[in-house]
């Protein structure tokens, strides 16, 4: 393998670990994967090339073999990259061609020139590193796909007011003597209670006038654990210019 494609594989190495790191489109992946694969591809073409020039026997005829095996098999997974294949299936691609390399760098050991040893062992080296790279890279996409597809839990609502508890409340509530001492009573309670849509409508209906149950509805609100039932607040109001102050002041 010549310095040259030495470097170039080395530039490479930088190009594969930023793409792991980086969010890019899924198309966009796959096409930087594929092309990862066919620049490992020609650089283990390389190094089997090298090999099957070699004086020593075992080198021409156990190392270049595999070197060429290895090529072969990223050409193959470069266009399988391209196509719509779960990335799951890529990552197991991966792991098969990542164990050649491994046993290339073994089988470069076997050279008898130690120069030539060193040099194959070097190129292999290098070469499982790349395709090291390229299969973290796949493995840190598959789980950015699985994240992406996996549902949402549904975020915990807290839990409202238990009927002991609030049934004290509309006790209060009824011994207050005017309704601006009940709306206080209400927002006193607010402060550290949540409501379903139904006990605020209760608590409304604690009130005389429809304007201490808009003024307790608004303190009341924000603690609503069940706002997809929140019509039933509106309910409870006996004007419809009443329901209208009501929308304005929660923003409906």
């Amino acid at each position: 393998m010549t310095r040259s494609a030495v470097l170039s594989l080395c530039s490479f190495l930088v190009l594969v670990f930023g793409l792991g790191r980086a969010h890019a489109d899924h198309g966009g992946d796959r096409a930087v994967i594929g092309d990862a694969a066919i620049k490992l591809a020609a650089s283990a073409d390389a190094v089997a090339s090298t090999a099957k020039a070699s004086a020593d026997r075992a080198v021409r005829k156990k190392f270049a073999p595999r070197a060429s095996e290895i090529s072969d098999d990223l050409q193959a997974f470069a266009r399988r990259a391209s196509k719509d294949i779960p990335l799951e299936a890529l990552v197991k691609d991966t792991l098969a061609i990542a164990k050649d390399a491994a046993d290339l760098i073994e089988l470069a050991d076997e050279a008898e020139d130690k120069d030539e040893r060193k040099g194959l062992r070097a190129s292999a080296q290098l070469l499982e590193q790349g395709i090291v790279a390229m299969r973290r890279t796949v493995e840190t996409l598959a789980a950015r796909q699985a994240d992406a597809k996996r549902p949402t839990a549904a975020p915990v609502r807290p839990a409202a007011m238990n009927p002991g508890a609030f049934g004290q409340l509309i006790e209060a509530l009824k011994d207050a003597s005017f309704d601006k001492d009940k709306v206080e009573v209400a927002r006193q309670a607010a402060g550290a209670n949540w409501f379903t849509s139904n006990q605020v409508a209760a608590v409304m209906g604690v009130m005389s006038f429809d304007d201490a149950r808009v003024d307790v509805a608004v303190a009341l609100w924000s603690h609503i654990v069940d706002p997809e039932n929140s019509f039933v607040v509106f309910k409870t109001l006996n004007f419809d210019s009443s329901k209208d102050k009501l929308r304005k002041r929660v923003g409906k």
